[in-house]
């Protein structure tokens, strides 16, 4: 018999190396690549196992989240600041009944730091889960994926959300 999900925030050096482990992991075997690590790392547990993971940044005027720096961005469809928005990644599970519980923290997190906006660049298949839990997406017009320098920047994307 397996133990209840626990959801909640990676609180010390244990938890996060365990959904560290669990995020590289899964981005391996799926993307074959790892992400940068997030400021915020929120984890589903079944018992002591990692079973979903979900990642939230938070910029400055000074530092912007990643994916703030990562593209070029001529207009936005909202008013989000780097004040007033957070950065959502690392969403990964096993069991696919963790996806609501994992978001809702995350969101909650978000707005207890007064942050109102998420950005996120996300498959199909993460964009049709989130639409369920009623999050609303907005293609941000225009957006160019900047590439290291020398490299040529790639053209409109429509995967950028806000």
């Amino acid at each position: 018999m397996s133990s209840a999900v626990v959801v909640g925030i990676a609180r010390n050096p244990e938890e996060r190396a365990q959904a560290l482990d669990f995020i590289r992991t899964q981005y391996l075997h799926y993307f074959n690549t790892t992400p940068p690590e997030a400021e915020h790392l929120f984890c589903a547990w079944n018992g002591s196992e990692v079973v979903g993971t979900m990642g939230l940044d938070a910029g400055t005027a000074t530092h912007p989240v990643q994916l703030q720096r990562m593209y070029r961005c001529p207009s936005l469809p909202l008013p989000a600041t780097s004040e007033s928005s957070v950065q959502f990644g690392r969403w990964v599970v096993t069991k696919w009944y963790v996806s609501g519980p994992l978001t809702y923290a995350a969101c909650e997190y978000g707005l207890a730091l007064g942050r109102h906006y998420g950005w996120c660049e996300h498959t199909t298949t993460v964009h049709r889960v989130a639409v369920r839990f009623g999050i609303q997406f907005h293609n941000v017009p225009g957006a160019e994926l900047i590439m290291e320098e020398g490299a040529p920047v790639r053209g409109p994307s429509d995967r950028m959300k806000l």
